[in-house]
């Protein structure tokens, strides 16, 4: 989900990463977890094929979810630790060549910037309701 121009010095947030850890922070049930990352896995790649980069992007979005469960600090901080983890790790599957460059760090940065205003202004809305 890249498709938002908000592109800054050429890189931009990648939205599924943010959406997913984001979510993972907030979910009270595993199954859940496991439902929001299947549906938004069969968005992503939509075909008969099978995609192997789909299968590692479910499996990590699984153990994300499973994660977010298991961290000791308070949820900006899990939230922040999830996006930076998600994309290294996806990175190190996808595209290892990838993270020695500087759009690497930058995406990075990027994901947690964009992640940290996302995951703040979900939990101002769930303690205003």
């Amino acid at each position: 989900m890249q498709f938002f121009n908000l592109s800054l010095f050429g890189v931009s947030p990648n939205f599924v990463i943010i959406a997913i850890s984001a979510v993972s922070i907030f979910m009270r049930d595993i199954w859940e977890g496991m439902f929001i990352v299947s549906l938004v896995s069969f968005i992503l790649k939509f075909s008969p094929n099978f995609n192997s980069e789909i299968l590692i992007f479910f499996v990590l979005g699984i153990l994300i979810m499973m994660a977010s469960k298991y961290l000791p600090w308070n949820y900006f901080i899990n939230g922040i630790f999830l996006i930076a983890i998600f994309s290294l790790i996806l990175y190190v599957f996808l595209a290892p060549a990838k993270i020695i460059s500087v759009v690497f760090f930058q995406e990075i940065f990027y994901n947690v910037l964009i992640g940290g205003l996302v995951i703040s202004l979900m939990k101002k809305i769930a303690k205003n309701e």
